[in-house]
């Protein structure tokens, strides 16, 4: 049976299952239901929902509440059930909120078990909890102990307050803030059955009419738990308080209100010196950058963004003629567990200056992880033509484990090493996938240096570089290698599957020919339907979309000339 959109409320069953009881193989479908103070007496088992005898239940997008048993308060499997729970909330249950049983088995997803009244979870007899992009915490009976002991941390599982809007009065919905909200809880998506509901607004003007006169007052003024949002009304923010604003190791977000980074600028002005934001306390993902430019940074160290010992996160913003000595835009150091996470922002125009031998245009990384999706590098570029210095005209990397998808370089440059990206020193943790590298410029490596490290391109095209060829790998301290699957390589001026990419060419699905951009002298990279590049497109009829554009015209590459070629009548003319 179906069972949709029902309550079920202070039910009794004498033994199993006060709300439903499931048993001889039956596959009830249960969606968006709620379970509230159901109450399973004598034998106790399975306060809201009893599955036995091979029952499979599917449950989804369900919320369960102050349910009772002694064992499975919430749900209880036994007799080789299969269970599976999807997208649901479990809130103030009693002990063993899921239980499994003889031979029995539950697959946990996306759900949130906070705060009941004793363990998360109990097993016996062979019975199985599997979980995944599931919250568990503030049950004080334990949380990932038992059978799920050592899930935490891995198929993204957590252990953090949900940040619900007011639980207590039945409100389950989540704080912006909220760790399971689908904007913080990375692929997973929305953990739990309620969607966002609720922020801390607190509001800044440049002109000071806000809540509060600058940003770092606003900052300065928040408690940091999480569930806080500074946000910034369009306009140009100068001047003390607008500049160099230290996060101060809180968990808040610093966003625009409009959404449109363009209208919303944190500018240098006539300052010498003055960077945007500063992460220098141990900041973790919760701390949140979002929809905001910095313009015209100068620093020492990361023009618009200064990171050491901490793991932001940083999206959809942009960061525009910014200089530094190390990383253009961005600078961070980061701590062994720090990951520091950007999406769907802009690098255009920043400039590493590389006076001691540094790099990265728009991104200099020391240690740690970093995750970069969706996000653009254009005419970042370095200076220094020194041995050994402004490596990386768009991002340089040392000792840090990467990860870059769907982010498109153009036409960044370096003077010394690796006109896009520099990969160096030893780790095998390194992957590029779904990108796009085009027009890039250095003498060595025109798209990517890779030094005493392992790299995975998968996906990904490197075309037109403008000076050297496409991939170079240095050793000289350790091995260095590239491994290609489904990319193509084309057109590079130094040559493209030479060097650490010779004899890759042909196989697993990597190619050399024009990846056929639309309209690539203007920035736009996506393809023409003709293109190689384009999903299950012969010569690589087996890859899927390969760079990071799918096809966005469907003609040819653009005819910029025709010419007479002279001397027979009008019959010829040379197109280019």
């Amino acid at each position: 049976p179906r069972i949709v959109n029902c309550v079920f409320e202070h039910n009794t069953a004498y033994a199993l299952g006060g709300a439903i009881f499931a048993t001889y193989y039956s596959e009830p479908l249960i969606q968006n239901c709620r379970f509230d103070g159901n109450f399973a007496d004598y034998y106790g088992q399975g306060g809201a929902i009893f599955a036995e005898n091979g029952a499979a239940p599917t449950i989804e997008d369900c919320t369960f509440t102050s349910n009772i048993a002694s064992d499975g308060s919430a749900i209880w499997g036994n007799l080789a059930a299969d269970v599976i729970v999807r997208r649901s909330t479990f809130w103030n249950n009693g002990n063993k909120v899921i239980t499994m049983g003889e031979d029995s088995q539950v697959l946990v997803e996306n759900s949130i078990l906070a705060f009941n009244t004793g363990s998360a979870v109990s097993c016996f007899a062979n019975g199985i909890i599997w979980v995944q992009c599931s919250n568990i915490f503030g049950n004080p009976g334990g949380n990932w102990t038992g059978c799920i002991t050592g899930l935490d941390g891995i198929l993204g599982n957590m252990e953090a307050n949900p940040l619900m809007c007011n639980p207590a009065g039945g409100d389950y919905t989540l704080h912006a803030a909220s760790p399971c909200a689908p904007d913080n809880s990375g692929s997973c998506g929305l953990i739990g059955a309620w969607p966002v509901g609720c922020w801390n607004i607190i509001t800044v003007a440049d002109d000071g009419s806000g809540d509060y006169p600058t940003i770092q007052d606003a900052v300065d003024a928040a408690v940091g738990d999480g569930t806080e949002i500074i946000e910034l009304l369009d306009g140009i923010y100068r001047g003390i308080g607008n500049f160099d604003v230290d996060y101060l190791g809180k968990a808040l977000t610093i966003r625009s209100q409009s959404g449109n980074p363009e209208a919303c600028i944190l500018n240098r002005g006539s300052w010498s010196v003055a960077r945007g934001f500063i992460f220098q306390s141990g900041e973790g993902p919760g701390s949140v950058l979002e929809g905001v430019m910095v313009k015209g940074g100068n620093q020492d160290q990361g023009g618009a963004v200064l990171i050491d010992g901490a793991g932001p996160t940083i999206r959809d913003c942009l960061f525009e003629l910014n200089e530094a000595n190390y990383g253009g835009a961005i600078a961070a150091t980061l701590g062994a567990t720090d990951t520091l996470t950007i999406t769907g922002s802009t690098f255009r125009g920043n400039l590493n200056l590389g006076v001691y031998g540094a790099g990265g245009g728009a991104l200099n990384t020391w240690g740690g992880a970093v995750d970069v999706s969706d996000c653009v590098f254009q005419d970042n570029s370095t200076t220094s033509d020194q041995a050994g210095s402004g490596a990386g005209g768009a991002v340089y990397l040392s000792n840090s484990a990467a990860t870059f998808r769907n982010c498109t370089f153009a036409r960044n440059t370096s003077m010394t090493y690796g006109g896009a990206i520099v990969f160096y020193h030893p780790y095998d943790s390194l992957l590029l996938s779904n990108c796009t590298l085009s027009g890039n410029s250095a003498p060595i490596g025109s798209g990517i240096l890779i030094e005493d490290s392992v790299i995975d391109v998968q996906n990904s095209i490197i075309a037109f570089g403008q000076q050297g060829a496409a991939v170079r790998c240095l050793e000289t301290n350790g091995s260095a290698s590239v491994n290609f699957s489904c990319s193509n390589i084309y057109g590079n001026a130094g040559g493209d599957w030479v060097g650490c990419s010779a004899g890759q060419l042909g196989i697993s699905g990597n190619i050399s020919a024009d990846p056929q951009f639309c309209d690539a002298e203007h920035y736009d990279f996506s393809l023409t339907a003709s293109s190689p590049c384009a999903p299950f497109s012969p010569p690589n009829q087996y890859c899927e979309l390969v760079g990071a554009w799918p096809v966005g015209c469907d003609y040819g590459p653009a005819i910029t000339a025709i010419a007479d070629v002279g001397g027979d009548q009008g019959r010829r003319v040379r197109v280019n």
